[in-house]
């Protein structure tokens, strides 16, 4: 099955349209929230960039990179590296475009590729990179069903997996409201993807929305997070099914969590921050 086929049957669950989907997430990055987050978030990244690469990274990768705030502060952080802006909204790429160019960048334009795709996407063909980004994903698909007949008989192990994680979670009983069996796999496909396009000790930095630090988290969304990442030391069949490790995490309160706020309408959604979550590519 091509890209624009698995766009249209599954995809996230608004790209373009009016919904929560490019032009609502075009207003809301460009914030002042989301800058001072941004320029956060690589302040924080960079020492454990220059730490555990011990060289300057070449190629940076920004997943589901919307309208390029990101990309502008890897830019100018990294002068030497390759970004690559992969995100499925044509105004989203197009928006980043224009971001990058007022920003007057030192040579951007040999430095940047923006590429419209359909994610997950494992037929990518990229240079393997140091450093990829996911920041405030909200990865859900348009057609739940439709995900174990495309993407479970190609990750068998992870969808037979992603059934037992749910048990589990369900069986904690801190969650009112469990992602289903195919949302939790298709949020670990994300997770997946990243780990295949960065290479061995490499870094994939993620942020989510959030009101407390990891070690505060109720145990069901710290085993939900981890299952997205692809650290959660799970075995299944003999098979060791973590790909990364965890090896630092920041909490900030921000107004960024108005996001969600604006998504759901519950008040205990109004306050919080994002979580930054550093990890490494086994």
């Amino acid at each position: 099955m091509n890209t624009s086929q698995l766009s249209d049957d599954i995809g996230y669950a608004s790209y373009d349209s009016n919904d929560f989907g490019a032009p609502w997430w075009l207003e809301r990055a460009t914030d002042k929230a989301h800058q001072r987050a941004y320029a956060s978030i690589v302040e924080y990244a960079h020492r454990f960039v220059a730490a555990s690469l011990n060289h300057e990274p070449t190629h940076i990768i920004d997943y589901a990179c919307g309208p390029g705030m990101l990309l502008r502060a890897l830019l100018r952080e990294y002068p030497q590296a390759h970004c690559y802006g992969l995100d499925e909204s044509t105004s989203c790429l197009d928006a980043a475009q224009q971001v990058i160019t007022r920003a007057r960048l030192k040579d951007n334009k040999n430095r940047l590729s923006l590429i419209r795709t359909a994610l997950p996407n494992f037929d990518l063909q990229l240079p393997p990179a140091d450093i990829a980004f996911f920041t405030f994903p909200d990865f859900r698909a348009r057609n739940e069903r439709l995900i174990p007949n495309i993407w479970g008989t190609r990750f068998p192990d992870d969808w037979a997996a992603s059934k037992q994680v749910r048990r589990h979670i369900v069986a904690l009983g801190e969650m009112d409201d469990v992602w289903s069996s195919a949302a939790l796999f298709y949020k670990r496909l994300a997770g997946l993807n990243m780990h295949k396009l960065v290479k061995p000790g490499g870094l994939i930095i993620r942020v989510d929305y959030a009101t407390c630090t990891r070690a505060a988290c109720a145990q069901s969304w710290l085993d939900e997070m981890a299952w997205a990442e692809c650290s959660m030391p799970y075995t299944h069949k003999g098979k060791q099914l973590a790909c990364t490790e965890l090896i630092a995490s920041r909490y900030s309160p921000s107004g960024v969590m108005e996001d969600v706020y604006k998504q759901t309408g519950d008040p205990e959604d109004k306050v919080g921050g994002f979580l930054v979550s550093i990890l490494r590519a086994l």
